[in-house]
């Protein structure tokens, strides 16, 4: 799952720790020698809601034994069952552009 740790993480390179203070949501971020790194939260919120869409997508998947079982009764059955969940689930959270 994303979430704005691994977007912390993903924006500042430099960043080997990060830590959230639960009491006020506060995000802090730590090079290797220790050292806080300024996080701009607003640019941190925007890259987490951009990627989102991959936790709602996540949520919606049916599991893997689930799909495999789609797959071979479509395979069996000639049927298009498992490409068309697949594909509702794209089109309902698609990838931002």
């Amino acid at each position: 799952m994303i979430d704005k740790t691994i977007c912390i993480y993903n924006l500042y390179k430099d960043a080997v720790n990060v830590t959230k203070d639960l009491d006020t949501n506060a995000y802090k971020a730590f090079d290797k020698d220790n050292k806080e790194i300024t996080i701009d939260m607003t640019v941190v919120e925007a890259e987490f809601t951009k990627q989102d869409y991959q936790n709602k997508r996540q949520k919606e998947y049916p599991s893997q034994a689930e799909q495999l079982d789609m797959q071979y009764w479509d395979q069996k059955n000639g049927t298009t069952t498992w490409k068309d969940t697949i594909a509702k689930v794209k089109s309902n959270y698609p990838k931002p552009s």
